[in-house]
C-alpha cells in the first residue's frame, strides 16, 4: 500500500499565510477535502474567500502536493526514485539537491540510534507489498526472501566533502521515506505555526528595532568626544566604560 508522505499538518503550514490562523477566531466558513498521497486531507478555511478563490486555492494545493509526492515517492520517477535507481546498480550515487540535507540528517540519526532508525529498508517494504496496494501479500515472506532483500544500512553512508554524493558498502540499497517524510512535514508545520504567533511578531519587531538603533542618525560628529560619563557603575555600566575606553580612546567617568 502506498505510504502517505505528508500529513494534514503540512497542508496547514502551506496555507498559514493565506487562509488559516492559529489564533482564536470565527468558526470555519468552508472546508476543502483532497485525497492525496494515500491520505484524506481536510482543510478548514476561516475566511470567506468566495467560490473562485476556493477553487484557485484547491488547485494550488494540489500542485504542491503533487510536487512533494514526486520528490519523495518510491513509485515515481522523482528525486527519490532516481536515487534508488542509481543505488540499486552501484554503491555510489549523486544525491538530488532537494534531498541532500534531509538524507544527510537521516544518516546521522541512523548512526545515533544504532540502526533503529534506518530509511534504507525499502527492499523489505517492497517485499511485504507495502509500497503498492496492487502487490500486497496475502502471506508473509519466507526467511530466505527476507535475507535476500537485505541491503546496506544507511548508517554506513559516507558523504562527499561537498555533500553532493553518497557511497554505501555495496549496491542494492533502496530508501523508503514514508515515516521520515512525515517527520519533515511535521517539522515544517511546527515552524509555520511558530511564525504566526504573537511571540514571533514581537521578536521580529525587536530585531528590526535593534537594527535601526545600530545605525547612526546624526552623522559624523563635528568634534571628537574626549570624555564620556557613564551613570551606573554596575556590571553593565562597567562594561560600557571598558569598551568606550578601549575602542574610542576616551576618558571615562563612572558614577555609581
Amino acid at each position: 500500500m502506498k505510504r502517505a508522505l505528508l500529513p494534514a499538518a503540512l497542508i496547514a503550514a502551506l496555507l498559514l499565510g493565506a487562509v488559516l490562523s492559529q489564533r482564536p477566531g470565527p468558526a470555519p466558513l468552508s472546508t476543502i477535502q483532497i485525497f492525496a498521497l494515500g491520505t484524506l486531507v481536510s482543510i478548514t478555511v476561516a475566511e470567506d474567500l468566495g467560490d473562485t478563490a476556493l477553487v484557485e486555492l484547491e488547485g494550488r494545493l494540489r500542485r504542491r502536493l503533487e510536487a512533494f509526492d514526486t520528490r519523495w515517492s518510491v513509485l515515481r520517477e522523482g528525486d527519490l526514485g532516481q536515487l534508488n535507481a542509481a543505488l540499486a546498480a552501484q554503491p555510489e550515487a549523486a544525491v538530488p539537491a532537494a534531498l541532500r540535507a534531509d538524507l544527510r540528517r537521516a544518516s546521522d540519526w541512523c548512526q545515533a540510534s544504532d540502526g533503529r532508525f534506518d530509511p534504507a529498508i525499502g527492499g523489505w517494504v517492497r517485499l511485504w507489498g507495502f509500497e503498492d496496494e496492487t502487490r500486497m501479500r496475502s502471506t508473509p515472506p519466507t526467511a530466505a526472501e527476507i535475507a535476500a532483500a537485505r541491503a546496506p544500512s544507511w548508517c554506513a553512508a559516507q558523504w562527499s566533502a561537498a555533500g553532493e554524493r553518497v557511497r554505501l558498502p555495496a549496491a542494492g540499497a533502496r530508501l523508503n521515506a514514508g515515516g521520515f517524510a512525515k517527520g519533515i512535514a511535521a517539522e515544517s508545520a511546527g515552524f509555520g505555526r511558530l511564525g504566526m504567533t504573537p511571540e514571533s511578531d514581537s521578536l521580529i519587531s525587536i530585531f528590526y528595532g535593534q537594527t535601526a538603533l545600530k545605525k547612526s542618525r546624526f552623522g559624523k560628529p563635528a568634534v571628537r568626544p574626549e570624555t564620556v560619563a557613564v551613570i551606573g557603575a554596575g556590571l553593565m555600566g562597567a562594561g560600557i566604560a571598558q569598551v568606550t575606553a578601549q575602542k574610542a580612546k576616551c576618558r571615562v567617568l563612572l558614577q555609581a
